[in-house]
């Protein structure tokens, strides 16, 4: 007379099989300097599948949340927790003209607040609702899209007596009880989505790695 319960299991017709760092970047590459700078690439990858009704779906990436590593590093001149003036852009790279604008936040700011200007240290780089935007986040099945992340780096060793690093990683993302998006709960959201009007979305990717590490870039 015992109530039985086992885990929860999600039933999804589009799915992930891997995140993988496809900067074609060695680790240990200097760290660039510039405007529209590529500091990470992300190689999505998805399961092969024959589902047709409301024709086939597609994993389709509708928010992620990247941490970054600025260690030394000076991220932009100008503020880049407001979308009109952030410099870090989030693109599929088969298609580098339509962008999505994210936004930083925490870290260091190099500038007096209320008016928070460049950043730097440790900080989180937020794209969200990019199904609303102009991008291609869709994913077919037994396929796999390249997000790439870029920013300004205006300064790629802010102290000439302390070493410069740079390094961007997908993480906490692997929680089947998130249920919200943002900073403090899922790095990731994304919808399982066919041509029917209500697709189902999701805040958890079943996956064996809490995070996925982009290449490290020193100086």
């Amino acid at each position: 007379n015992a109530i039985i319960k086992s885990n929860v299991n999600n039933v999804v017709l589009a799915k992930i099989t891997s995140i993988t760092n496809a900067d074609p970047n060695a680790n240990g590459t200097a760290v660039p300097t510039g405007t529209q700078r590529q500091i990470a690439q992300f190689k999505f990858s998805t399961a092969a599948a024959s589902n047709l009704k409301n024709g086939t779906n597609k994993f389709t990436l509708s928010g992620v949340i990247f941490n970054v590593n600025a260690t030394n590093v000076q991220l932009g001149t100008g503020d880049n927790s407001a979308a009109a003036t952030s410099t870090f852009k989030l693109y599929n790279r088969a298609d580098q003209s339509v962008k999505a604008t994210c936004t930083g936040s925490g870290g260091t700011v190099l500038a007096p607040a209320p008016s928070p200007k460049a950043q730097s240290g440790s900080l989180i780089v937020i794209c969200k609702n990019l199904m609303a935007t102009s991008i291609n986040t869709e994913i077919d099945p037994g396929s796999d899209v390249t997000f790439v992340l870029e920013a300004q780096i205006a300064n790629a060793k802010i102290s000439n007596s302390s070493t410069s690093t740079l390094q961007v990683s997908v993480q906490g993302f692997t929680d089947i009880a998130a249920t919200l998006f943002g900073a403090a709960d899922s790095h990731i959201a994304w919808a399982d989505k066919d041509n029917a009007s209500a697709p189902n979305v999701f805040k958890w990717i079943e996956y064996p790695d809490t995070s996925v590490n982009g290449t490290s870039y020193n100086g």
